[in-house]
């Protein structure tokens, strides 16, 4: 029997003789090999020799040509080839065929023309499509043949619009059939292809429209206009949005006529739904999958069944310790009921699994609105809070996701979140069986609630064998570590050599972020081989490293020193360890990231004092003199004409006498003593809150007495000195002010409660009339205090109170806009511009109704002080306060050479060299251990550094 010849090259290349894979020590014969193949041709020796090896001359190309004919005559043997002096080609006589051929011959139907389809082309069309696994010669490039490279490019894309235009004929052929599902799913697949193709949106959005189902028409506009101004900055085409727009006539016309069942104007709760999934998908798959998939660098792992780590609830009738093993992550999810714990070695995929876990969950979720909303969270916070999972996770919502409070709560309430738990072993040990016990809570809480949860097997085991703690969940499943076959598919030849000669190198192997790391590290070093290179662990990350470094810089040339960025990595490693953080956003650093250990009040402990007298007596210095200069003016201008006595005998001590410097010059002042008291109040309880070890959970009965204390102190400061020169109500009603200003500037029972929860991440402003009306309550109150005053000092200035509305209107402005609307963040550091913005925007709806209202009741003076006061307390409650703290934060660590002022170039930069990893506005180190590899090889200099800014400050 003549031997057969399969050659696959949609995908990997594969060449199988007679069934058996053939393996070829070069890649220029497999490339050879599908040149012939596809082109089915004989081609001259020149032309090859210049195809493969262009770089080389003329004598020496012919002689590789030559050896690599050799190498695919041994392979294969030479009754395939057809050989003589000049030309090369492979055999019409031979039994050889290549899957290229066979998709373009049961594709040729959908290409023909626009005639319809019949059944025998709709079999041959779509067992065309089934061949199609993957673009052509998927992952394969010969490094130093360009040209070889174009014609692959070449044959890629034309089978890519053959592809496309079958699965455009196939859907509208299914779509005139009526068998509208059969033709969403050729659309889909259609739009895979060029998710930037118009066309096949339209087709979707039209197929979707025949289904009823406008929700989904919706959410595909949407999603091509989302994905339009990310990747283009420009709308859709004029044809897709009238085509839409004609989709939402008929889906009126529907309603009218009560054929329609679902809206397409979305409701809040929808809109809140649409955005969590979208930023899920965004954060976690987009960001950390897709790349996974693009780079070729995904590994498919193997799953084992471990359900006797756990405590499953059927254990004392079922034996579930011999199921099969799973196939995948989905199956291995629907096998453990929706519970399911994922157990590995660091670096085997435990992450990767959880997120491709997630990806199917979000499809389903997308699907069916009743699906609960899979959302990844990192256990490693929960260790400093140590509440109750399910108030744990909505904490981590509002931080991670921007996602309202009251709607996590709801939705928490209605088993609408599905949460899938990384990090379990990220946290302090001893707090591990207690997390356990949490989450094993949550789920009795919750009706055995759906729930994944990842964690290094060595640490879970410890957790089981000392604490005899396990989770109640229905299954659990080991990641395999890399068989011997995988090695060799996915390294290299002479790196495989060098592992399958060491055990050691072989165990490090067996995890797919070394084996990785391996091939980054040591692929196409000139002058060295792995076999002469020292393999442990340690050296593995740092040759990884800089091999990174250096192929960034080869990119995009040197923008960041190679020292710096490494001291800073470290730097950042070492602080996301100590605040149990596996994902960074540049908004959310605190002031306690100025400590370098866990007593932050030592060393850099003074640069947080420093913080603190820089934001909470500076800002409240320089915002305080000015709103309350301005309401001094106004009180002084306007009946009953009062003054405050204080300012002027204050400053007349200092000789200063001429106005309006003097009434500066004390409010100044007075603003300083009252700035300096709340602050030192401040810093002591922040110090107590850090001593008891509890800074980072947030206790609102805490909270409130911190309010009275810091209030406490600023009526204080203001109300004594006032108390020796001016009436008592008046002296009463300024330090009330002051208390009130302190707790509107920096109040707040949700955060501001030590160095960890200082600085607020805001979402946009919406308005709540609930808020309006109840502040605006306090306003009226506050009114009707300064009325009193007024009346006691004059009765007959009646006039004078007119302007009292004005303080009212303020606090129901105020009260009315909230920062709570769940947002789509994808930029860095994108909260503290929603805090510029929403600051603005609060001063300018305050600010600018009070100058006309009172420029008309009273005069344009008043109106103009009135707007100044109003405008600059109402932006800065609502975002300009975390602004400058966050600013002032950041100017101390740049001064602390800990970060440059362009932070999120520098992060964008460890990003391209594949030490970070975006997540939305995000960044995450690629893995745990090289967080830990950063962390514990931190540079000297850069101690060095911090200890000399450190006594500059001093």
């Amino acid at each position: 029997m003549p031997d057969t010849l399969t050659i696959s090259l949609m995908g990997s290349p594969q060449i199988a003789l007679n069934g058996r894979p053939c393996t070829f020590s070069s890649a220029k014969a497999i490339a050879l090999l599908a040149y012939l193949a596809v082109s089915g041709m004989r081609h001259e020796r020149a032309e090859l020799a210049v195809l493969l090896w262009p770089e080389s001359d003329n004598k020496r190309a012919r002689g590789a040509l030559r050896y690599t004919l050799s190498t695919l005559k041994k392979e294969i043997g030479g009754e395939f080839l057809l050989v003589d002096r000049r030309h090369i080609g492979l055999s019409d006589q031979a039994d050889w065929g290549v899957d290229v051929h066979e998709m373009r011959r049961l594709l040729a139907p959908a290409l023909a023309g626009e005639n319809g389809l019949v059944k025998d082309h709709l079999v041959k069309v779509e067992k065309g499509i089934a061949l199609y696994q993957a673009d052509f010669l998927h992952g394969f490039t010969l490094r130093d043949s360009a040209g070889f490279n174009e014609w692959a490019f070449i044959q890629g894309e034309a089978l890519r619009r053959d592809l496309a235009t079958a699965l455009k004929r196939l859907a509208a052929h299914y779509q005139a059939l009526r068998q509208w599902e059969t033709a969403v799913t050729h659309a889909h697949r259609w739009l895979n292809l060029d998710p930037l193709h118009e066309p096949a949106h339209r087709q979707l959005m039209q197929l979707y429209a025949e289904l009823k189902e406008w929700t989904a028409v919706h959410n595909q506009y949407q999603s091509l206009t989302d994905l339009l101004e990310k990747d283009l900055g420009a709308p859709p085409l004029p044809e897709t949005t009238a085509h839409y727009q004609q989709l939402c006539q008929q889906r009126a016309a529907d309603a009218s006529t009560g054929s329609a069942s679902v809206a397409l104007v979305e409701t809040p709760d929808q809109r809140s739904r649409r955005v969590l999934i979208e930023k899920v998908r965004r954060f976690w798959v987009d960001g950390l999958l897709a790349p996974l998939h693009n780079e070729q660098t995904f590994i498919n792992l193997k799953l084992e069944c471990v359900n006797e780590t756990i405590n499953h609830p059927w254990d004392d009738v079922l034996d579930g310790r011999h199921n099969a093993d799973a196939a995948n992550i989905y199956r291995a999810f629907r096998n453990a009921d929706r519970a399911l714990l994922i157990l590995g070695a660091p670096g085997a995929g435990k992450t990767i699994n959880l997120v491709e876990l997630a990806n199917y969950l979000l499809a389903m979720a997308d699907e069916d609105e009743h699906q609960p909303i899979p959302v990844i969270l990192n256990l490693s916070s929960w260790a400093e809070k140590q509440l109750p999972i399910g108030e744990w996770a909505v904490e981590e919502m509002i931080a991670k996701y921007q996602m309202p409070r009251r709607i996590g709560r709801s939705w928490l309430a209605d088993d609408r979140l599905l949460f899938l738990l990384d990090g379990l072993d990220e946290m302090p040990s001893e707090r591990r069986p207690n997390c356990i016990a949490a989450i094993n809570d949550f789920r009795q809480t919750h009706g055995l609630a759906d729930l994944a949860v990842c964690c290094r097997q060595a640490a879970y085991e410890i957790a089981v064998h000392d604490d005899n703690a396990r989770l109640q969940l229905n299954g659990a499943v080991l990641i395999r570590p890399l068989t011997t076959t995988q090695i060799r598919q996915y390294a290299p030849p002479s790196l495989v050599e060098a592992i399958f000669e060491d055990e050691a190198l072989l165990e490090i192997a067996q995890s797919p972020l070394n084996l990785n790391m391996m091939q980054t590290a040591f692929n196409g070093r000139h002058g060295e081989s792995p076999e002469t290179t020292t393999f442990t662990r340690s050296a593995l990350f740092d040759q990884y490293v800089q091999r990174m470094f250096e192929r960034q810089q080869t990119k995009r040339g040197n923008l960041v020193d190679t020292a710096e960025l490494s001291a800073q990595l470290s730097w950042l490693a070492r602080q996301m360890g100590r605040h149990n953080q596996s994902l960074f956003l540049i908004e959310q650093m605190q002031p306690s990231w100025l400590g370098n250990d866990s007593h932050a009040f030592a060393g850099n402990g003074r640069l947080q004092w420093l913080y603190l007298f820089l934001s909470h007596t500076g800002i409240p210095v320089v915002l305080g003199t000015l709103i309350n200069w301005s309401f001094i003016q106004l009180i002084g201008f306007n009946p009953p004409y009062i003054k405050i006595h204080f300012l002027t005998q204050f400053s007349a001590i200092f000789g200063i006498t001429t106005e309006p410097i003097n009434q500066l010059f004390s409010l100044f002042w007075l603003n300083v003593g009252a700035a300096l008291l709340a602050t030192m109040t401040s810093g002591l309880f922040f110090l107590w809150r850090q001593r008891r070890g509890d800074e980072a959970r947030i206790d609102q009965r805490l909270g409130g007495l911190q309010l009275l204390l810091e209030s406490g102190a600023a009526w204080t400061a203001v109300t004594i000195p006032l108390l020796r020169t001016d009436e008592l109500p008046l002296a009463l009603f300024f330090g009330g002010m002051a208390a009130f200003g302190q707790i509107l500037t920096f109040g707040g029972l949700q955060y501001g409660q030590s160095f960890q929860t200082e600085i607020r991440i805001r979402g946009a402003l919406k308005w709540s009339w609930r808020n309006a009306f109840i502040l605006g309550a306090v306003g009226g109150t506050l009114s009707l205090i300064w009325s009193a005053i007024i009346w006691l000092r004059n009765p007959a200035a009646v006039e004078g109170m007119t302007n009292l509305l004005n303080m009212g209107l303020f606090f129901f402005l105020l009260g009315g806009l909230t920062d709570k609307r769940t947002e789509i963040r994808n930029r860095p550091n994108e909260g503290m511009w929603i805090a510029a913005q929403n600051g603005l925007k609060a001063a300018l709806v305050t600010g600018v109704p009070s100058v006309l209202l009172t420029a008309v009741t009273v005069n344009l003076y008043s109106g103009l002080h009135t707007g100044l006061v109003l405008g600059i307390l109402a932006g800065t409650v609502h975002g300009f306060n975390d602004l400058l703290k966050h600013f002032i934060l950041r100017l101390l660590l740049w001064r602390g050479r800990h970060v440059p002022l362009n932070y999120a170039q520098l992060l964008d930069c460890a990003a391209d060299c594949v030490l970070l990893q975006k997540v939305g506005g995000g960044y995450t180190f690629r893995h745990r251990l090289l967080l830990d590899h950063f962390a514990q090889n931190a540079p000297s200099h850069q101690h060095e550094s911090a200890r000399a800014a450190s006594s500059a400050f001093q």
